[in-house]
């Protein structure tokens, strides 16, 4: 009996130990990484442009965002292209909202859900969203808040508490290959115009 209770000590000892470790390991790459947590699509004088939130976690609980921006021809080299203009690379794995411009919505989204579902990296809970405007702006009004998840935080808040139809990756992609099904996003839209409070977040906007 004395002999068991020792083994079990000793496992929880060492499984203890790992997860220490994995903890460590986990901040030091989140150290030398890009992480993007909002990405956005948009069309503007014939070309796509594609923008990024970068969140660079400088300091213990403290993050700076960085809008990171370009343009192309095609809508399948983002990463490739935002990678340049950064010293850490660009990691998505943990993106948690894809914006897409009014402009760019309205030319079709299919191209880049399929895309979005076939990458492994690509989580099937991140939310899909329309700005009325542009993606890039609803994105750069929000970097001043230093929240890498403000503009997700609010559209879950609103999907629970106004009835907004907040949906991800994997509810749009069932809706899109349903027979008979359409699916839907909800819309970003500024009612005010951009300002700042006293304690610098950013404020006057609605979704719905």
């Amino acid at each position: 009996m004395r002999a068991t209770w020792k083994k079990v000590r000793r496992a929880a000892a060492l499984s203890l130990l790992t997860l220490a470790l994995c903890g460590c390991g986990s901040s030091q790459i989140v150290d030398r990484i890009s992480l993007v947590q909002t990405a956005g699509y948009d069309r503007q004088d014939g070309k796509i442009v594609t923008s990024m939130l970068v969140g660079e976690y400088t300091e213990q609980d403290k993050t700076k965002l960085k809008l990171l921006e370009t343009a192309s021809y095609n809508s399948f080299d983002m990463v490739p292209l935002l990678n340049r203009q950064t010293n850490k690379p660009i990691e998505y794995g943990q993106m948690k909202l894809m914006l897409f411009g009014k402009a760019y919505a309205e030319h079709g989204i299919a191209h880049v859900l399929k895309m979005l579902s076939r990458d492994v990296k690509v989580q099937n809970r991140c939310l899909l969203a329309v700005a009325d405007t542009s993606a890039r702006e609803t994105m750069a009004a929000t970097a001043d808040s230093d929240d890498t998840l403000f503009l997700t935080s609010m559209i879950e808040q609103n999907s629970r508490t106004a009835e907004l139809p907040g949906k991800n990756l994997q509810e749009v992609m069932y809706s899109y290959y349903g027979e008979g099904r359409d699916f839907s996003c909800p819309i970003s839209r500024w009612t005010a115009a951009i300002g700042r409070r006293r304690e610098g977040s950013p404020c006057s906007r609605r979704i719905g």
